[in-house]
């Protein structure tokens, strides 16, 4: 047998390696909208994006007309130098043609928005006009006199204002879903 045993470690020795519980923490708490931010760079510097504000204000950059048919998918930079680089848009069939006569004015857009020259070409790809509107939902069945009437009966007892309508709105989706 091995005469070398390890030792236990000594009480100071693990009051070093492990904070206790008790201890408060530093620091603050973040706002959702901090931590998603972090974490939109990390992901649209991926995708060549070095402000990801191309792709989160794409609406308010382009304006909804655009906004509506095309998407970014990334921004490539030249290999050497720190020149303009090419925004890569997808655009639904037909639109793909519309936009690239559109493209003087979109990197107009872009660059003005950025106040520097970001984007020097668009490089347009034809995708599915169906895979850009994402997000969109259809309107919900109106309810019946019924089914309306069920609805007030259920949400009548709640005293604030505030949260009958709520529950109200949530209810008639639910009941529509159905």
């Amino acid at each position: 047998m091995a005469k070398n045993r390890l030792k236990p470690a000594s009480s100071s020795a693990r009051a070093k390696e492990a904070p206790s519980a008790w201890e408060p923490r530093r620091g603050h708490a973040r706002t959702l909208a901090e931590t998603l931010r972090k974490l939109t760079k990390s992901l649209c510097a991926r995708q060549g994006f070095a402000q990801a504000e191309v792709v989160t204000r794409w609406r308010d950059i382009v304006g909804p007309a655009l906004a509506d048919h095309c998407l970014p998918e990334r921004l490539a930079f030249p290999h050497q130098g720190d020149g303009p680089g090419t925004l890569h848009v997808a655009a639904g069939g037909a639109f793909a043609l519309e936009l690239q006569h559109l493209s003087p004015q979109l990197i107009e857009r872009i660059n003005g928005y950025f106040g520097f020259p970001a984007v020097a070409r668009v490089a347009i790809r034809q995708a599915p006009v169906s895979l850009l509107k994402r997000g969109r939902k259809a309107p919900l069945p109106a309810l019946s006199a019924a089914e309306k009437a069920a609805l007030g009966s259920l949400v009548e007892p709640v005293k604030d204002e505030t949260l009958k309508a709520a529950l109200a709105r949530l209810g008639a989706a639910v009941m529509a879903e159905r």
